[in-house]
């Protein structure tokens, strides 16, 4: 999950609308060849009521970041490029609650994650280095994973169920030459017995 054509599409819509509302920042009209730029270091979209439901504006670390809100005044969507070389959008319910994002790091790692009704973590998709990886979190639980799927770089699926402290218990997978592998853990996460794969 990259986005850069996106946040383009997004930032000039937003310029496009600025005529009802207020420019902030220091404006500056370009003289010369192009008369019709406008310069700012950050634009503000104003409601009826001179609330602000939108801002696209420069960091001060250098970075980008448009914002808008819902019309609570509580943040709807965020779409940032930070002076890391980091992207990300975050798309969050009417009451801020963040439910989904996408995100790629400066590690070349790039996700999707999906958060339950109170903004928390339910499963994840992953890529990095040519492996992906899909995991899904328990309820009340963001930060264990019960399930991870994975496919590697060279191509051997696994599947993994963990238990509530994120041990593995019991874990398949395919090896080389297309063997199937199955593992059982116990409760430390230290393996008691394995299945090796069979030609057939």
């Amino acid at each position: 999950m990259t986005k850069a054509q996106l946040w383009l599409v997004i930032a000039v819509a937003l310029l496009a609308g600025l005529a009802g509302g207020t420019v902030a920042g220091g404006l500056a009209v370009a003289q010369g060849k192009n008369p019709h730029v406008i310069s700012a270091n950050q634009f503000r979209l104003l409601g009826p009521d001179g609330d602000t439901r939108a801002t696209l504006e420069v960091t001060p670390q250098g970075g980008v970041a448009l914002v808008m809100n819902w019309i609570n005044g509580r943040p709807g969507v965020l779409i940032s490029a930070n002076h890391l070389g980091e992207s990300r959008v975050f798309l969050a319910d009417e009451r801020g609650a963040p439910r989904t994002g996408l995100a790629v790091t400066s590690k070349r790692l790039a996700g999707l994650v999906v958060n339950d009704s109170r903004g928390k973590l339910r499963a994840a998709v992953m890529e990095q280095n040519g492996t992906a990886q899909v995991s899904i979190t328990r309820p009340g639980q963001p930060r264990r994973f019960a399930l991870d799927l994975m496919v590697s770089r060279r191509g051997f699926p696994s599947l993994a169920f963990k238990d509530p402290l994120g041990h593995n218990r019991l874990l398949l997978a395919m090896g080389q030459e297309n063997k199937p592998l199955m593992w059982l853990f116990d409760d430390a996460g230290r393996r008691l017995w394995a299945v090796p794969g069979e030609d057939r």
